[in-house]
């Protein structure tokens, strides 16, 4: 995946990835709206996830949380590691 414009899209697009499979619609969908940024995209990728279970929306949310965490964890660390 390229460099993302939106790092919550990519949070989510990689959540995405990691319960349903990186072959799935909704995948390809967000991918694409994380790549272009675009409004039209956007939708398209909203609706797509407003069709998923409930199930698998939460699913998807409690891993989404899971990658944030990290993601806060290691910038908290790249920080640390550049203050004095």
């Amino acid at each position: 995946m390229p460099a993302p414009s939106n790092p919550a899209l990519a949070l989510l697009a990689q959540g995405i990835a990691d319960v349903v499979g990186a072959k799935s619609e909704i995948y390809r969908d967000i991918l694409r709206a994380v790549e272009s940024d675009q409004y039209v995209d956007i939708m398209l990728a909203q609706a797509s996830f407003d069709a998923l279970s409930a199930q698998t929306k939460r699913d998807i949310a409690e891993r989404v949380t899971l990658l944030v965490g990290d993601f806060v964890d290691r910038r908290a660390e790249e920080e640390g590691a550049v203050s004095p």
